[in-house]
């Protein structure tokens, strides 16, 4: 007699106490199904020898103090500012590898086009016929003399 308060109501408060002691706060609202489930298998295994046949279980609502609810509000929202920050750092790492890693061509170019210029001295002229827009300039101040030979070879 007086199943529900003698075997039933202990049985299953101690396996909610029990499964869900296993949680912290945060992770058993994400992982309320599973904490259901455990719950769920202990109280069948649990029950089964009194030949009551559970057949579900169901946590409708989880309560939390308001404190503790915006103590965990407060935690996930520093957890979430930490990663953008880390995030940030990483994305700043990344964009000086890449300035770093252009710099070194745009040096390894140089090198290059001044080697080049050094054993050909005819290049320079060429470099310069090729930025030419073929206008002769309008001011030559002092003894300045123009950059391209222009006149005509003997």
């Amino acid at each position: 007699m007086d199943y529900e308060t003698k075997i039933l109501l202990p049985v299953v408060e101690g396996t909610i106490k029990d499964i869900i002691g296993k949680w912290n706060a945060q992770d058993l609202i994400s992982n309320r199904e599973r904490a259901t489930s455990d719950i769920l298998q202990k109280l069948q295994s649990q029950l089964k020898d009194n030949c009551i046949d559970v057949t579900d279980f169901q946590m409708t609502d989880i309560n939390y103090s308001k404190v503790f609810e915006q103590a965990i509000e407060n935690k996930v929202t520093a957890e979430q500012e930490a990663q953008r920050a880390k995030n940030k750092t990483v994305q700043v790492q990344e964009e000086a590898k890449q300035k770093v890693i252009a710099a070194e061509a745009e040096a390894r170019s140089m090198a290059i086009r001044a080697q080049a210029l050094s054993q050909n001295k005819s290049l320079v002229q060429y470099e310069a016929v090729q930025k030419w827009d073929g206008k002769m300039p309008q001011y030559m101040l002092g003894n300045s003399v123009p950059f391209i030979n222009v006149n005509p070879a003997k």
